[in-house]
């Protein structure tokens, strides 16, 4: 039966076939990790290789860089730097050399000092959610899950594709969901899909990427049924697929990841065939994708992160593919985005992850760009993510952030534009039980609220409210 037992984090949700008990939070009360705020003691050391990062082995001892044997700094020449006959070996001017220096929570600036960011707090009460299977077990396993809106009406439908190359179609109907086998013909199992009104005719049409880099195309009847529409030149595996308008024509166009490892968008002609792929320009292997509005013109835009910076492509009439701005500061390794309307304030704003090793354990950097040019906001998680999507989860009109880490489902919430606080606002957390390992969001029973798809070794359930 769908169970609730109280964790370290939050409720458990178990993911079974028996759904008769909603998932209620007794307490309302979590438990978070904190950064430390001592020291441990002094390590034992034969020489400096037996230290963590930013510390010497001065008398069998493990001390900072800028400690003197003598117990105080030696000058000669060089203001506080501690030289050969105080420290035994070479100058350290200061604090960090990298984010590791700096511990749990903190990052290492200008390569100088240890810069402690704020955590994300718990939001107290966490909400009900009752999970709902789609697809029991996992025989033929599940490769994406994708929220679409295949008919046109009021809530949105589940994609869910397998590495048999099988994709099938998810309603949520009056008495019972309703399961559509999709005709994609590939052959190829799929890995991402997208809707979209491709062919021009007002009904909802759907794209599909699959692990040879055909880009398949369904037409819709408007009533949930497809049938095999055009395919796309093959360009490489696309590991993800979004539906924006680039160049402000009208016509459906396609932004994807993959390929040769970089972020493209295929430009629709309206007919539902696609012209060759603008390649974005980046300064290296593109690492995540999403779409969005950073502008208040007539065309969607990209943001793109590779492994050494994240940057902004805005959409044009042109055929421009040049970055149009950087992602301030996303100079601290490769992150995965996320986006949406985080503030409220009418523009995409982009969030970003990352994993941060340092001495005494790891942790996440989580970042945000309102409108995707504004100044860099940091807070730290203690707990790990490895893939999200967005969505208005709690109803409050501003997206949030929904996150799967091991056994953990953590979802950000978005805070209103204007006043001093964060991107984020608090959390709130649940386990999940057996893990998840994929998810998506969307409204999938139309009560306003998006719900949470997720598949795992015993299926696709959604999470709703």
């Amino acid at each position: 039966m769908a169970a609730t037992t109280m964790a370290a984090c939050g409720p458990t949700i178990t993911l079974d076939d028996d759904t008769g008990e909603t998932i209620t939070d007794t307490d309302g009360e979590t438990d978070s990790e904190t950064t430390p705020t001592t020291q441990p003691p002094p390590l034992e050391c034969v020489n400096s290789s037996d230290c963590d990062p930013g510390y010497e082995c001065i008398d069998n001892e493990c001390v900072p860089y800028d400690y003197c044997s003598d117990g105080g700094c030696c000058d000669y020449g060089y203001d506080g730097c501690c030289y050969d006959g105080c420290c035994y070996g070479e100058c350290y001017y200061y604090e960090c050399y990298g984010d590791a220096d700096c511990g749990v929570g903190g990052l290492c600036e200008g390569f100088q000092e240890c810069v402690w960011l704020e955590s994300i707090t718990d939001c107290g009460p966490v909400p009900d959610l009752l999970p709902i299977p789609l697809v029991e077990g996992e025989d033929d396993p599940v490769l994406s899950l994708s929220f679409v809106d295949a008919d046109g009406d009021a809530t949105e439908d589940v994609v869910v594709t397998y590495e048999s190359g099988a994709a099938t179609l998810h309603r949520f109907g009056p008495e019972d969901v309703e399961l559509i086998p999709l005709p994609f013909s590939g052959g190829a199992p799929l890995l991402d899909v997208t809707a979209a009104d491709f062919n021009g005719d007002g009904l909802p049409d759907l794209a599909g990427s699959d692990s040879i880099g055909q880009i398949s195309i369904l037409a819709g009847d408007g009533l949930g049924g497809f049938a095999p529409l055009t395919m796309a030149p093959a360009v490489g595996p696309v590991t993800k697929l979004e539906a924006l308008d680039w160049n402000g024509d009208g016509a459906a166009d396609l932004a994807m990841l993959g390929g040769d490892a970089l972020g493209a968008v295929y430009l629709g002609n309206g007919a539902g065939d696609f012209m060759a792929a603008l390649a974005l320009s980046t300064d290296n292997t593109a690492y995540d994708l999403e779409t969005g509005t950073f502008g208040a013109d007539a065309f969607d835009d990209v943001a793109v992160h590779t492994e050494s910076r994240g940057a902004v492509f805005l959409g044009n009439a042109v055929d421009d593919t040049q970055a149009d701005g950087d992602l301030q500061l996303s100079d601290h390794g490769r992150r995965r985005l996320a986006a949406g309307d985080f503030d409220g304030g009418g523009l995409t704003d982009i969030a970003g992850y990352s994993g941060v090793e340092s001495w005494d354990g790891a942790w996440m950097l989580i970042e945000g760009w309102r409108d995707g040019f504004g100044e860099v906001e940091r807070q730290a998680l203690f707990t790990p993510i490895e893939t999200s999507s967005s969505g208005d989860v709690d109803g409050d009109g501003l997206a949030d952030v929904v996150a799967l880490g091991s056994e953990l489902l953590t979802i950000l919430h978005g805070s209103p534009a204007g006043g001093s606080a964060p991107l984020f606002s608090c959390l709130d957390q649940l386990v999940l039980e057996p893990p998840a390992r994929l998810l998506s969001v969307g409204d999938f029973d139309g009560n306003g609220l998006d719900d949470i798809v997720v598949a795992g070794p015993l299926g696709v359930f959604v999470l709703t409210h």
